[in-house]
């Protein structure tokens, strides 16, 4: 009998010496072990189960023999992980229902890393299936020629004329065999590029407060007013608002300026004034009690 099994935990010369040893030193167990491949092949001339070679192997580390009838899923980190949507948000749901469009970013609020929508999906059991370019309905082939959102904002839903999606109003487009069939021959790969997606740009200060299209369909170009996309239709996005900071003295707290500088008072050096919304500098606290200390002494 001779069986082959992938060798999880094997990463070095060492590890494949140990494993080597231990398989052989079993009863009726001759082993092979391959490290480039990371497999073991064994053979015996009498029946063996798995679980018993594993067992050996958990005496000299963290390694196992894969069970081929029943595989290890594969650990895959956040940032790597690809939504067939293109759609992204964070596990932490810091911001709502809040969702992204860029793969491998992180929270703005939690810093985790954002993860495909599906994830979250798939814990719902009233949830339907997330559909994508390369994940189609199962009623598209049977209705060619019809219309449908490109976001799948109501799901699997169909139009009968072209037109904008009432939900995210990108333009609707036409269901073609080329669609379907591509859709079919891709149907085991992973594909997180959608239709319009662009790589995402640098967002800069003069694009605070301007408008732009979460699929990028012209790059880093922005728009003044929420007109939606010319290109797809969506509804646009607004960059925060650049926050004008303001300046002013630990000592001499009515003294205000746009810019750092002296305090024209006593000539200390002005510190920034914390926004509403956020913790006070650190700087103007302590220098501030100590000119509340001196004071009281």
């Amino acid at each position: 009998m001779e069986k082959q099994y992938k060798i999880l935990g094997m990463t070095c010369s060492g590890c494949q010496e140990k494993i080597s040893e231990k398989l052989n030193s079993l009863e009726n167990i001759k082993a092979d072990i391959n490290l480039e491949n990371n497999t073991a092949t064994i053979i015996s001339d009498k029946e063996f189960e798995i679980n018993t070679l594993n067992k050996a192997l958990e005496e000299i580390g963290n390694y196992k023999l894969e069970d081929p009838d029943n595989p290890e899923k594969t650990f895959i980190k956040p940032q790597d992980r690809v939504s067939p949507s293109s759609v992204y948000y964070c596990p932490m749901e810091c911001e709502g229902e809040k969702v992204y469009f860029q793969q491998g970013k992180r929270c703005p609020t939690c810093n985790m890393y954002l993860v495909p929508i599906e994830e979250k999906h798939a814990k719902d059991p009233n949830f339907k299936p997330a559909y994508s370019q390369t994940n189609l309905p199962e009623n598209f082939k049977d209705n060619i020629g019809e219309y449908y959102c490109p976001m799948f904002c109501e799901s699997d839903k169909i139009y009968p004329e072209k037109g904008d999606c009432p939900i995210c109003n990108m333009h609707l487009e036409e269901i073609t065999e080329d669609l379907v069939k591509n859709s079919i021959s891709n149907s085991h790969q992973h594909s997180h590029d959608h239709t319009h997606h662009q790589e995402a740009p640098k967002v800069t200060d003069e694009m605070a407060g301007k408008y732009y299209c979460p699929m990028y369909c012209e790059g880093d170009k922005v728009y003044d007013s929420n007109v939606g996309c010319p290109v797809c239709g969506m509804d646009l996005v607004k960059h925060p608002e650049k926050k004008a900071a303001k300046y002013t003295c630990p000592m001499h707290p009515e003294i205000i300026r746009d810019e750092p500088g002296d305090c024209p008072i006593c000539g200390m050096d002005l510190v920034r004034m914390p926004d509403k919304n956020e913790e006070e500098d650190e700087t103007y606290n302590i220098l501030k009690n100590k000119f509340i200390i001196s004071l009281a002494f």
